[in-house]
């Protein structure tokens, strides 16, 4: 699941999750109260988040058709909230409807280029696999849980299918793509050029675990596209709005 959440092929709520727990008070503005934050957040989703009735499609509609499989409307207005939702969480555009639809697009096609490859290697998440993870993720942070699904108007079902997604992914990638291995020599490198940038950096010592880890997820990633480019070169893919 991890690796799914870093390259975002698709949005999870599992990375509004990590959003919602991971602010802290410096990024709020200094001259604003906690409260004041809050009011400006719940209104600036009110009135550019939400998604309007003009960027939803029907939900039977048939947006796109990948090696013959259909994706329909339900799934891309899903999708298409919680980027939009996303984006505005990120202070990103989200005026540019053009924009996030063909994000909405690309994400579906590759999450669905990627779950046809996997059947045809073997690979399979169970039922079981699902609601051990989901049990996982809502004894971790329940009510938290809870009020992303309203905040998205999702049921528990939509989850467990982006859910089984991302367990895919990560078995996908475990099995498809080569191991990403980091010299001493590339994390030395990627820590002088932020030391560079930032001379309070702590020392190399401190932080080389994570930095080569950061450095392997990258690589990860490019490798995972390079995967997806060639899936995309074979895939009969028809958009159809």
């Amino acid at each position: 699941m991890k690796k799914f959440i870093r390259f975002g092929l698709a949005l999870s709520l599992a990375v509004v999750l990590a959003a919602c727990g991971g602010d802290s008070e410096g990024e709020k503005e200094k001259d604003e109260t906690p409260k004041e934050s809050e009011d400006a957040g719940a209104e600036q989703e009110e009135q550019d988040l939400e998604m309007t009735k003009e960027e939803k499609v029907d939900e039977d509609e048939v947006i796109a058709s990948i090696n013959g499989t259909d994706i329909k409307g339900l799934e891309y207005n899903n999708t298409y909230a919680q980027t939009k939702m996303m984006f505005g969480q990120q202070g990103q555009d989200v005026s540019d409807q053009d924009t996030i639809k063909e994000q909405v697009l690309d994400a579906l096609v590759e999450r669905e280029l990627i779950m046809q490859d996997a059947t045809e290697q073997g690979i399979d998440v169970s039922e079981k696999d699902v609601e051990s993870e989901l049990d996982t993720i809502k004894s971790e942070n329940e009510e938290q849980f809870t009020m992303v699904l309203d905040q998205f108007n999702l049921t528990e079902d939509d989850y467990k299918e982006q859910l089984t997604f991302e367990l895919v992914l990560d078995e996908y990638m475990s099995s498809e793509l080569k191991e990403a291995k980091v010299s001493d020599d590339e994390v030395k490198e990627a820590y002088d050029e932020l030391k560079e940038a930032n001379e309070e950096m702590p020392e190399l010592d401190e932080i080389k675990d994570d930095l080569k880890a950061d450095l392997s997820d990258r690589k990860e990633m490019e490798m995972l596209e390079e995967k997806l480019g060639q899936l995309k070169d074979k895939a009969d893919v028809e958009t159809k709005i």
